[in-house]
């Protein structure tokens, strides 16, 4: 397609010149293969690069542990029965001196997400379909447990319907997408009891998805009100769900010392974050480290190629500039036609560049839905553009040196006493 495409972008730059050094560049460029090869070389070590990059991306967050979504300085393990006691235990806790902030939150493991009819998704049998349940009481709270901020629109939906009674619930983006879900569709929660699997009271409404992506993103955010279960036993009573509590707190960490002396106690024990949860992102940062030195590696191989590719070309073309030279030309047509032919080829190879890049980098979702992992589209970012700003600046710069330098070669004396007579035979 690409030399198609130079001889579009020529043609049209030539019908724009009409005469000179520029129009007869524009009319030569498309019948030299050398020149097209390296103008379709630019284009595709562009979309290369961009999607040598979206594919590390995806190996990189497989590689993200689950717990780097969760924030907060110190986290607290509360062994307490319901929310009033844990709202008691957490105001205390931010009575205390040293810290600043905090919320409580109550996990509730082995849920499924269903359609709005009580039907599993996934039919009841895919592992996938399993969830944990993170309830809070605000929608401030869920800044502990994502690493990419909610919108603030989807924070007041949340709060709004949670004030009005309502059943909001904040899936998350691998949830969502992997079974279809989008905002403001109904759904429900049912959860493992001793008396079975039961749906949690009510349809909830997903009024966001929260876009952080780690290795294993099965969870939704809900108001710690909607954790019961009416009617569950013979006489009409509920089954309040219960979970686990864990406080995440935020303050100053280098007076963890004095703030565990405070708190722990037979219900609570004070954890600093790292404290909490092993270290499990150390080899994640090694394979970044390898896949990044490989990447360069190939990257430089490819940028190399390029400019090799336009080192041949230009030493290839001394007989065409000295055949030029021969017919009239002189030094400042040869730079003007040498520019021209530059700017044709890096503009059309840059945008074209740019437009496969676009398409590479939208297939990168679809690359990872197939080993199963589900992440937000990132339309255009602005590494496509740097890629593609840094690739035709190396380009333009080589392409337009090594060429003045070819045709100052054939200008020089000793050419022309060595090439001369063959040229003119010829």
């Amino acid at each position: 397609m690409m030399p198609h495409v130079l001889s579009g972008i020529c043609a049209l730059g030539a019908k724009l010149s009409r005469t000179g050094a520029a129009s007869l560049a524009m009319r030569a460029a498309p019948r030299n293969a050398a020149v097209s090869s390296s103008h379709t070389m630019l284009a595709a070590l562009i979309a290369f690069i961009s999607l040598g990059m979206c594919l590390i991306d995806i190996v990189n967050m497989t590689g993200i542990p689950s717990t780097s979504r969760f924030g907060g300085d110190f986290f607290v393990t509360a062994a307490v029965a319901d929310d009033e006691s844990a709202m008691a235990e957490l105001e205390r806790c931010l009575a205390t001196d040293g810290i600043t902030d905090g919320a409580f939150v109550r996990v509730v493991y082995a849920a499924t997400l269903a359609d709005e009819n009580g039907n599993a998704v996934g039919g009841g049998n895919d592992p996938a379909a399993e969830m944990s349940l993170y309830a809070v009481n605000k929608a401030a709270d869920i800044r502990y447990l994502v690493s990419t901020p909610l919108p603030d629109d989807v924070m007041r939906r949340f709060d709004r319907m949670n004030a009005e009674g309502g059943n909001p619930v904040i899936l998350s983006y691998n949830m969502a997408h992997r079974f279809g879900f989008d905002v403001g569709d109904k759904v429900r929660l049912l959860t493992a009891t001793h008396l079975g699997a039961l749906p949690l009271d009510g349809t909830f409404t997903v009024v966001g998805i929260d876009s952080t992506v780690t290795s294993a993103d099965f969870l939704a955010f809900l108001p710690a009100r909607c954790t019961y279960i009416s009617d569950a036993y013979p006489d009409g009573s509920s089954l309040y769900i219960g979970g686990s509590y864990i406080f995440r707190l935020s303050g100053d960490k280098s007076r963890f010392a004095e703030i565990r002396e405070k708190l722990d106690s037979d219900i609570l024990t004070v954890y600093t974050r790292e404290g909490f949860f092993p270290s499990e992102d150390g080899d994640n940062i090694d394979a970044e480290r390898i896949l990044g030195i490989f990447s360069a590696i190939i990257y430089a191989i490819a940028a190399a190629g390029l400019a090799n590719l336009i080192v041949i070309t230009a030493g290839e073309r001394r007989r065409e500039f000295d055949i030029l030279r021969l017919s009239g030309m002189t030094s400042g047509d040869a730079a003007r036609y040498i520019l021209s032919e530059t700017a044709a080829l890096s503009v059309s190879g840059a945008c074209f560049g740019l437009l496969f890049a676009f398409f590479a980098n939208g297939a990168s979702p679809g690359i990872g839905q197939l080993i199963e992992k589900y992440f937000p589209l990132d339309i255009f970012p602005s590494r496509i553009a740097v890629i593609a700003a840094v690739a035709t600046g190396i380009f333009t710069l080589l392409w337009t040196v090594c060429h003045l330098i070819a045709y100052g070669q054939i200008s020089s004396l000793n050419y022309r006493r060595r090439a001369d007579r063959m040229l003119r035979s010829d």
